[in-house]
């Protein structure tokens, strides 16, 4: 698919990809802040390394349980820019949204990104962060503004 041709579709595939390693407790808050969205990702891939055998029961046990197309796809080294890498290809959907584990994504935020791809010729999406220590939402100091790209291709928070 070209690039512009999103610009036409009003229904565009949404795959959400969440890279993690030794965090299933957060991975099942966030996977399940994913099965409240009122629009459902196609898919969902979980990106993790084989060693790490609780998270991958708990990606099995939401894949067997949920209404979520959720899968799990492997790594063999630790970081963060080699799962987003597989997951992008692992993706079946024609755009492709990013959370971390411990995110918990407002039920809102695939159909607020879905109202941009629909409506313009857009190549990406940030969004907003708010930081949350025990229920209690706090300030993240000296961050102003995250989920942004630069004119030069440096992107801030988001991920």
């Amino acid at each position: 698919m070209t690039s512009h041709s999103l610009r036409y579709r009003t229904h565009s595939k949404f795959s959400v990809i969440v890279p993690t390693f030794g965090r299933a407790a957060h991975l099942r808050r966030c996977l399940a802040a994913l099965e409240k969205q009122t629009r459902r990702p196609d898919d969902v891939v979980v990106v993790i390394r084989p060693e790490d055998e609780a998270t991958g029961r708990e990606v099995r046990s939401w894949r067997a349980s949920s209404r979520l197309a959720v899968r799990e796809a492997f790594v063999d080294r630790p970081g963060h820019i080699l799962p987003v890498i597989v997951g992008l290809r692992e993706v079946s959907g024609d755009v492709a949204a990013l959370t971390d584990d411990d995110a918990e994504p407002y039920p809102d935020w695939l159909e607020r990104l879905e109202r941009h791809y629909g409506t313009s010729d857009v190549g990406g999406v940030g969004g907003s962060l708010e930081e949350y220590v025990e229920e209690k939402r706090i300030e993240l100091p000296g961050i102003d503004r995250v989920g942004y790209l630069k004119w030069f291709g440096d992107y801030y928070g988001g991920f």
